[in-house]
């Protein structure tokens, strides 16, 4: 018998639904799961069912040929729901917070402005979680670091920029900046000419690169001054190297420490960069990867609150041997 034609219409609409536009996979989940966890708690019961039910309607449509495997896969469906809900009631998760971070972002530039740092510092540093690594918010929380006086935590934003976008300009002047408070001025320099090349007519970057350049000059100055003016003031035979070495300052009167960099080392003392030393103190002089040395010292004059010339007391004889022969390995 010869089919009507509204019957075979009906069976091309089932067999084939051409009319019907299902959203992907991933749209359909990421849109559900956002309304799940902004619902309130009077909306979530609606949220979850209508969430529900199109996860329904996509596992209907993917395994429309093979009914066999509805089942099996809405049990699992309902497995997953029963977890989510468990996430939701364990984070207390509740209302509308899509603007969480734009909001933080704002406030913190308003204390930027305000020049009170350390608030900005804690709005950027939340923005950061919502940002999904935004380069924007990484170069405002490390300039609000920086300010702060937090040299590290402004480090490890500089670090994120310049991981993204190797050429970043304002990434390149906030390293820069930072290791210009580690006294790191030829490796600032080297930044600040990298973001030169890269914005040439940009008058703040002229201006933090000719500063660098100052910088640099006067630092070489200092240490060839200091390095003859110390050479003297020992009258020692030890040889004499620009080395830098890392110094650890323990203070015995009040258990602190500081972490400095020698300019100039040999097996009777040293120049560093730093200010504020104890008259006297232990050390830890680290020489190389496997090699430390531990003694006592003594401060004796300082240049200019920059630099300060430290005399080594206590050192053995096979001490005194590794840190000359250390600074002859360097001379050659």
């Amino acid at each position: 018998m010869d089919e009507s034609p509204s019957q075979k219409k009906d069976e091309e609409i089932i067999v084939e639904p051409k009319g019907i536009r299902f959203r992907s996979n991933t749209d359909l989940i990421r849109e559900g799961l956002l309304l799940f966890f902004r619902a309130s708690d009077h909306e979530v019961g609606n949220v979850f069912t209508q969430l529900k039910k199109d996860i329904y309607r996509r596992v209907f449509q993917k395994f429309f040929k093979s009914p066999e495997g509805i089942q099996p896969k809405i049990k699992e469906v309902n497995e997953a729901f029963i977890q989510l809900s468990k996430v939701k009631k364990i984070l207390e998760i509740h209302g509308d917070f899509s603007n969480i971070g734009e909001t933080q972002f704002n406030e913190g530039k308003k204390h930027f402005r305000n020049k009170d740092y350390e608030k900005a510092l804690v709005c950027f540093e939340e923005a950061v979680i919502e940002a999904e690594g935004k380069i924007e918010v990484f170069i405002c929380a490390g300039t609000a670091a920086l300010y702060s006086h937090k040299y590290e935590k402004a480090n490890f934003y500089a670090d994120k920029v310049l991981a993204s976008n190797s050429n970043d300009v304002q990434g390149l002047v906030l390293k820069a900046m930072i290791l210009r408070e580690f006294h790191r001025l030829k490796e600032a320099l080297q930044l600040l000419e990298r973001a030169h090349q890269l914005k040439p007519n940009s008058p703040i970057i002229e201006k933090y690169l000719q500063r660098a350049r100052d910088d640099v000059k006067a630092k070489a100055s200092l240490i060839s001054s200091a390095a003859k003016d110390l050479q003297y003031a020992f009258k020692r035979k030890w040889r004499r190297a620009r080395l830098e070495r890392e110094i650890q300052i323990n203070d015995v009167a009040d258990s602190s420490s500081k972490s400095l960099k020698t300019a100039s080392l040999s097996a009777g003392g040293c120049l560093v960069e730093g200010a504020d030393l104890p008259e006297e103190f232990h050390f830890t002089l680290a020489l190389n990867a496997k090699k430390q040395v531990w003694g006592v010292g003594k401060k004796i004059y300082d240049i200019q609150n920059k630099m300060t010339g430290i005399r080594f007391q206590r050192l053995s004889a096979e001490d005194e041997h590794l840190i000359n022969l250390e600074v002859m390995l360097a001379s050659h």
